[in-house]
């Protein structure tokens, strides 16, 4: 999401075997004013080819549009040696590309390029060959044609391999691992990205690290990793600091406030957002205003602000046209459908989905997303058929994402244990930041092994079609041996944990998406859960209820481990519903002597607990409600009105509840 043309600057500057012009041209950027006021000062009629070639190169690094296209029309009128023709046609595609947004140009120009590299007979032949193909893949990437941009990176970095050109290969290496993390083929970004970072680290290219950072950033982001993703965009940003860098930290900026939002938390965001606008519209950068006005929209969803969302989203929509990007004008259409049907404005969101045809070509999660959004669509028209048929392609395409995320990301977490030790060779951190990174390290690992037995859990449990099969797990196949197997196990040493699961409107989601498609995802949960700390569960009333053996304490790596799991099983339901989880202990609650009627009565508390976060606390991805008990059997479980004697008991501090780890209000 970073300026995707400002990279091709490296190559036009690069030395070509110890070129003089290249040298110049490399002095040229870093000092441009300088050399475009003392390149004007000559007069034009005794300007030669080369002498508009330099001008060019310092009015694209000054950002001045007209003045450095002219420049280049100039020198290849005038004929220039045809080595320079390729890179100045090259140059005049980056300033098409870059400055005017036109990409239609600037690949017209770098045709031109491939039509001369055809015929050239040039020692630096292969060099220019990996230049051009990899701004190919820029140009296409902008186009949303992911095809030809895969494609020319690939050549690209063949061809920088084969003649040993650490540079190129470099650029190309970057170019690919965006492409791929696009896709979100995770593994193929991180080769990419590992062997960029030993480059890097070999030419000493600062801006390079940058770039990794904040493609390992977004790689995390998208694997629901935000406190990495997080890390890597505060590394990037620290690395983007001087004035040629804007864009790259304005892509920085972009990511930030987007990880905040998938936190829930605009307010983080909001600020992030406000800087990114106001740089944005000073560098006129159509591509990432768009992005600005599209993560502005993201927020006032999240504020319910939809008026303001869905105008924001129309000019990011306008904008991205203008771009002839269809990945984000895909993107954004949909987002403007959702926020159609949240307004019911049923006529609003037909007008804004896109068609299906649209689709070739694009990933399988925005493919996954149009069929989600389709269904939603139908459904509020009252087509059913077609609602139904759109959601199990939707559930189809998720099913495939989650299995893939599951493997990216054991690959992912290994491959970054080698990269943050190359890292660390790089930066030559002090004592407290060594023990810092090898903190890091070891929680690393631990993923590492935490996810590998949840994915093997997973697998052995895919087979199994319903939730009666589970039979490696203590499974009660009713509410009533649930109770007489939580009555067996409650005096034993170990106190136990009452957990609670359930999606918004269970009967809604039925309705739409059909109860097969919630006993799945209940089955896949429940096959993952650690076993060995699990006394037993039961379905009932749509919810997954759980008893944990296991102190408060070493409960919080189960839960962590847990939370984990629901946000992959949110994910991969097909209208991504809002989950609760409810936990609390269960001695402190029921006391010494209980009887099974009361458990009814603890369902009450679950109830209200959730009602009162959703009041509290604005829309979550998860409502993680935790409950502390002060006095022992705080209530009277099986008394008429036993959500009044709950309330009670919350009033005067007997039991108190927390959401996402911040105290709930007392009822009043």
């Amino acid at each position: 999401m970073n300026s995707r043309w400002l990279i091709i600057l490296w190559c036009l500057s690069a030395p070509l075997h110890a070129d003089p012009l290249a040298t110049d041209i490399q002095q040229i950027q870093r000092e441009p004013a300088r050399f475009a006021s003392e390149l004007s000062e000559v007069a034009v009629e005794q300007r030669d080819a080369i002498h508009w070639y330099k001008l060019a190169h310092a009015y694209l690094r000054l950002q001045n549009k007209d003045a450095a296209l002219s420049s280049v029309n100039m020198a290849l009128q005038l004929g220039l040696a045809d080595d320079v023709t390729v890179q100045a046609l090259e140059q005049k595609a980056l300033i098409y590309g870059m400055l005017f947004r036109d990409n239609q140009q600037a690949l017209a120009a770098l045709q031109l390029a491939e039509t001369k590299l055809t015929s050239l007979n040039s020692a630096n032949k292969p060099q220019l060959q990996t230049s051009v193909y990899e701004s190919f893949a820029q140009a296409y990437n902008q186009t949303g044609n992911m095809t030809e941009a895969i494609r020319y990176a690939e050549l690209s970095i063949a061809i920088a391999t084969e003649h040993q050109l650490p540079l190129p290969e470099l650029q190309a290496r970057l170019t690919a691992g965006r492409l791929a993390l696009q896709q979100n083929n995770f593994v193929l970004t991180q080769l990419h990205l590992s062997r960029a970072l030993a480059l890097a680290i070999e030419l000493d290219r600062t801006t390079s690290l940058g770039s990794i950072h904040l493609r390992l950033g977004m790689a995390y982001r998208k694997l629901s990793q935000q406190n990495l993703a997080l890390e890597h965009f505060a590394k990037a940003e620290q690395l983007f600091q001087k004035p040629a860098d804007s864009r790259q930290r304005l892509s920085v900026w972009i990511n930030q406030a987007e990880t905040y939002l998938q936190l829930a938390d605009p307010v983080a965001a909001e600020p992030i957002l406000a800087k990114a606008l106001q740089l944005a519209t000073e560098l006129q950068d159509v591509h990432l205003l768009g992005l600005v006005y599209f993560g502005q929209a993201q927020w006032a969803m999240q504020q319910q602000q939809l008026p303001q969302a869905r105008q924001q989203l129309n000019k990011a929509l306008q904008l991205f046209n203008q771009l002839e990007h269809a990945g984000q004008q895909l993107e954004v259409s949909l987002a403007i459908v959702e926020v159609a049907l949240q307004q019911q404005d049923v006529e609003a969101a037909s007008a804004a989905m896109p068609a299906e045809t649209l689709l070739a070509d694009l990933p399988d999660f925005l493919q996954q997303r149009y069929w989600q959004m389709a269904a939603q669509l139908n459904a509020a028209r009252l087509q059913w058929q077609p609602a139904f048929l759109a959601s199990e392609k939707a559930s189809v395409l998720q099913s495939t994402l989650l299995k893939n995320q599951q493997k990216y990301t054991l690959d992912l977490l290994n491959n970054s244990l080698q990269l943050q030790q190359q890292q660390q060779q790089l930066t030559g951190l002090q004592r407290q930041q060594r023990w810092y990174q090898l903190a890091i390290l070891i929680l690393s690992i631990s993923w590492v092994a935490s996810l590998f037995w949840l994915f093997r859990r997973k697998r052995q449990g895919r087979s199994r079609e319903d939730l009666t099969e589970a039979t490696h797990l203590p499974q009660a196949a009713s509410w009533t041996e649930f109770c007489r197997k939580l009555q067996r196990e409650y005096h034993k040493s170990q106190p136990l944990q009452l957990q609670c699961i359930q999606l918004a409107q269970p009967q809604q989601f039925k309705f739409l998406c059909g109860e097969q498609t919630l006993r799945r995802a209940m089955q896949q949960l429940i096959s993952a859960l650690p076993a060995e700390h699990l006394a037993s569960y039961a379905v009932h009333t749509d919810a997954v209820w759980l008893i944990w053996r296991c102190p408060p304490a070493g409960f919080a790596q189960i839960e962590q481990q847990l939370n984990y799991l629901l946000l992959q099983q949110q994910a991969q339901l097909p209208t991504k519903p809002t989950l609760y989880s409810f936990v609390a202990p269960l001695q402190p609650l029921l006391g010494d002597y209980w009887q099974p009627a009361d458990l009814a009565g603890l369902r009450e508390l679950v109830w209200l607990s959730w009602q009162l976060a959703a009041q509290q606390q604005k829309a979550q991805q998860l409502y993680r409600v935790q409950l502390y008990c002060s006095q022992r059997n705080p209530c009277s479980w099986q008394t008429e009105n036993v959500r009044g004697d709950i309330t009670n008991a919350l009033r005067l501090g007997l039991i108190s509840l927390t959401c996402n780890d911040l105290p709930l209000a007392k009822p009043h």
